[in-house]
């Protein structure tokens, strides 16, 4: 069952954490405000693999810097210091698939239960936050909006495995073990995002 948080202002919900998928990813989507930005960071035990839903966002990982769109995906491999912000004009909109398992114990753990109402006012706990940081091995590197040193606008282009009309995305459960797969409509020739 999903089930959503509030960090720094922006709503996460986890559809697939470790205990559903025994430990090999979490799919997360997260709904963020105009102008949010994350810390510089790492994750020294998990990749980051993006899939633009809407809106924009610029990711700056290492020496590469890649504006997204929908229907775009964008990687950080493991132990890669980058940073995310959404700089279009708009809310935006992203799955984010973490490998292995990680990220959703971040949100769970030093999140705020998304009741329905308001976003909480202020940061989260920060001293939970860093515990739980440093339980997954998740290191702050930087303020909010700081790219990575070396980093340069425009480096990347972000991969489009089809265009976003022809993306489905599924979570298929099969007992507690679940696998998510991004089909085409028709249901031919399955592309995997691990």
């Amino acid at each position: 069952m999903s089930r959503s948080f509030w960090l720094f202002g922006t709503r996460f919900t986890v559809h697939a954490h470790h205990e559903d998928t025994a430990g090999r990813y979490d799919l997360i989507e997260g709904h963020a405000p105009p102008g949010f930005q994350t810390p510089l960071h790492r994750h020294t035990r998990y990749a980051e693999r993006f899939y633009i839903l809407e809106g924009e966002f610029t990711v700056w990982a290492g020496e590469r810097t890649a504006v997204l769109r929908p229907g775009d995906v964008f990687t950080v491999p493991v132990g890669t210091a980058h940073a995310v912000a959404v700089t279009g004009s708009g809310p935006a909109r992203a799955l984010a698939v973490a490998s292995p398992s990680g990220f959703a114990r971040l949100v769970m753990g030093a999140g705020t239960p998304d009741t329905g109402g308001a976003p909480p006012d202020g940061p989260p706990d920060m001293a939970l936050f860093d515990r739980v940081c440093a339980e997954i091995g998740d290191e702050t590197l930087g303020p909010p909006g700081a790219p990575p040193a070396g980093s340069r606008v425009g480096t990347h282009q972000p991969h489009k495995p089809h265009s976003a009309s022809n993306i489905l995305v599924k979570t298929l459960a099969h007992g507690n073990v679940g696998a998510v797969r991004c089909v085409d409509r028709t249901g031919r020739q399955p592309v995997v995002h691990p």
